[in-house]
């Protein structure tokens, strides 16, 4: 069975800490506190997680990750939804992600647009990032992305 939920216990973050270094090459020490995860798992396994931060109306996906081998399942659609979706619960309604050109797919195929290609960017999310570098992030307006179907089928990741 398939899990997808917030890094809640140490069990998680014990798991989470081997997943990223086996299969990102971080230092096993590092801290994983700086940011939030939200993770999918089969019954024993890490398949892929979203680290992310909540500052007051923005949520801040810094990285969306599924394992290879599991693409093309609908577990990148159900994590980015999850993530969302606890971020709406808790009255945002803006979600900035960094984006990846490896997911570029993706992140075409569940509607996401470049914040670059963006005619009138909110002032407050101007604010929040801080650069004007807006060819590499996507902007999403979360309610308006729950009023849309669920992409899962087909996508990459």
């Amino acid at each position: 069975m398939i899990t997808i939920k917030e890094v809640s216990n140490n069990k998680e973050k014990v798991l989470l800490s081997h997943f990223l270094q086996h299969h990102h090459n971080m230092d096993i020490n590092q801290s994983i506190d700086h940011c939030r995860y939200m993770i999918v798992m089969d019954s024993e396994h890490i398949l892929g997680y979203a680290a992310f931060e909540i500052q007051s109306t923005i949520l801040h996906i810094n990285e969306l990750f599924i394992m290879p081998i599991e693409r093309g399942h609908g577990l990148g659609d159900g994590l980015l939804r999850s993530t969302l979706n606890l971020a709406n619960q808790q009255g945002v309604e803006w979600a900035l992600i960094n984006h990846h050109q490896v997911y570029h797919a993706f992140y075409k195929h569940v509607g996401l647009q470049m914040l670059e290609a963006i005619e009138h960017i909110p002032e407050f999310v101007k604010s929040y990032h801080h650069t004007n570098d807006y060819h590499r992030d996507l902007l999403i307006c979360i309610p308006k992305f729950f009023q849309k179907k669920c992409k899962s089928h087909g996508s990459n990741i």
